[in-house]
């Protein structure tokens, strides 16, 4: 009986390793294409407004703290976007300006003139 315990409890070792390892490797290939789509899309640049800054975790974490900037553009549309701490500390809500991605990727706000923010 107990030799049977113990081959249930192995296999559902393995099961749950195996979930987790392909589950790992799902995630992987998907920030992967993300990369790769990024990286062959043309910069696209469009007027919009920050509307919301915010940060995730702090530091010692491993990867330190995530920059986020989210901007509304003329259609009402929002997007989310990670940034560069310089580039989250340089811009503040409600600044207006053109904003450039390359795919999801944040590449640029070139804030219109008469709203110069913090320095």
């Amino acid at each position: 009986m107990r030799e049977v315990a113990l081959v249930g409890l192995v296999i559902a070792v393995v099961a749950g390793s195996l979930i987790l390892v392909v589950g790992s490797f799902g995630v992987l290939v998907e920030g992967l294409v993300q990369w790769h789509r990024n990286n062959r899309s043309s910069p696209v640049t469009s007027p919009a407004t920050l509307v919301a800054k915010h940060q995730e975790g702090s530091d010692p974490r491993p990867l330190g703290t995530l920059y986020y900037l989210t901007f509304r553009f003329d259609s009402g549309d929002e997007v989310e976007t990670l940034v560069a701490e310089s580039v989250w500390r340089r811009l503040t809500v409600g600044d207006r300006g053109r904003l450039t991605l390359r795919g999801t990727r944040y590449w640029a706000f070139d804030r219109s003139t008469g709203h110069p923010g913090p320095r």
